[in-house]
């Protein structure tokens, strides 16, 4: 069974599982069954999010069944799981229709629904793919409260759990149960230890998986969404260059504005290649909002001979890295990333492709709200320390023609 809340992380688990079980057209043994959860994109989008992930994983490997797990349906199984007169695997079975599972390849964020299956399944072998592209990290790392949080005594905190489940639970809503989840029994990924976690056992990951897993996502990229496919092919007819913007969802989580995010945008892309012969290619993070991306758009255009914006209901969830090797990998024309996210690693890591990297950390104290404007500085002088070491580690090291 696999767990996964993106189109990035699928790629992550089945990397995992390719690397660890084999791939199912070797190994007739296996039946798979994909669990899609927590997407935490706005709401009218997730089942578009959803039916983009389906249709990867549906080219790439054989599944017995794919399920996204509806929001409603994550405390519904809770409950079932604490029905004392029903075995709680029944609830597996009644919810999913699977009866059975021998290996459980998930995510590192501890979400309801992870947690519940984690703790449900503690007798088959767990298997952690990290987060994003295969990374680990500690669970208060992207967690503002936990990062702020003076010397509150431990039954305090415990009080306090105990009231914010008890308070879900009255209300029909997902928590987090205050237990923790079974240690996995392995960790397969692609980087270890790059932030603040440090595991000692781990499995690595191949990373010519994800250029494999990347370029097959792109398969059926014509035929899914043809008017982007038609635009990025067309660059390579005219001389010039490619600017490509990857956003994430900051506004929409209320870390900053939606006023503030536009604008940090502009003043990255204004570090970079602007005028004549400059295309501006616009790839939304799969949670932002529709409204945000139209937004930059009107915001930038004019600074550029021509903009694609990655909005259609394909190429808007597809990770970036499936367009690049399409479309500009062995592109004429020299492309130029900005980017405020992790997505930089597997760029720099895969492809060799340098980024402009994070809003700076007087933007970041000016524009993002207090609770996490410490935390954000913190990752992008993360971010800025692993594209140093890859960078360093590709000057070093032969890179095999594509």
């Amino acid at each position: 069974m696999v767990i996964c809340t993106g189109a990035v992380q699928l790629a992550s688990a089945i990397a995992a599982m390719w690397s660890t079980s084999g791939r199912s057209e070797r190994n007739r043994t296996c039946e798979n069954h994909l669990l899609i959860h927590d997407l935490a994109a706005p709401a009218e989008q997730r089942e578009e999010f959803a039916a983009c992930i389906r249709t990867l994983a549906e080219q790439v490997e054989k599944w017995k069944s794919i399920q996204y797990v509806q929001p409603p349906t994550v405390p519904e199984f809770q409950a079932a799981m604490r029905r004392p007169s029903v075995p709680s695997m029944q609830a597996l079975a009644d919810i999913f229709d699977i009866h059975a599972c021998d290996e459980l390849y998930v995510g590192q964020v501890e979400k309801p629904f992870s947690v519940a299956m984690r703790c449900l399944l503690s007798g088959s072998r767990q298997i952690s793919y990290g987060d994003g592209i295969a990374l680990n990290f500690s669970n208060i790392y992207y967690n503002p409260r936990e990062f702020h949080k003076g010397k509150l005594r431990r039954y305090g905190k415990r009080a306090i759990a105990q009231l914010k489940v008890q308070w879900k639970r009255l209300r029909g809503r997902p928590f987090t149960p205050i237990y923790a989840p079974p240690k996995p029994d392995e960790y397969r990924l692609l980087l270890k230890n790059m932030f603040d976690q440090r595991l000692s056992d781990v499995g690595s990951l191949d990373p010519e998986l994800f250029v494999e897993l990347f370029n097959s996502f792109a398969t059926h990229l014509p035929d899914q969404a043809p008017v982007a496919d038609e635009q990025l092919r067309e660059l390579e007819q005219h001389a010039g260059s490619n600017v490509a913007l990857l956003t994430s969802n900051f506004a929409e989580t209320g870390r900053t504005s939606l006023d503030g995010e536009v604008d940090g945008y502009l003043q990255l892309l204004d570090q970079l290649p602007q005028g004549d012969g400059v295309a501006l290619i616009i790839k939304p993070h799969p949670r932002d909002s529709y409204e945000k991306i139209d937004r930059i758009k009107a915001a930038a255009s004019a600074r550029y001979e021509r903009t694609i914006c990655l909005n259609d209901p394909w190429t808007f969830y597809l990770p970036f890295e499936s367009l690049y090797a399409k479309y500009l990998a062995a592109s004429q024309r020299p492309t130029y990333v900005a980017s405020v996210s992790s997505a930089c690693i597997s760029l720099e890591l895969l492809y060799g492709q340098e980024c402009l990297l994070g809003f700076g950390e007087n933007f970041v104290e000016r524009e993002f709200v207090p609770l996490w404007a410490p935390l954000r500085q913190v990752h992008e002088a993360d971010l800025q320390r692993i594209v140093r070491s890859i960078r360093k580690q590709n000057s070093i090291r032969p890179r095999q023609a594509a």
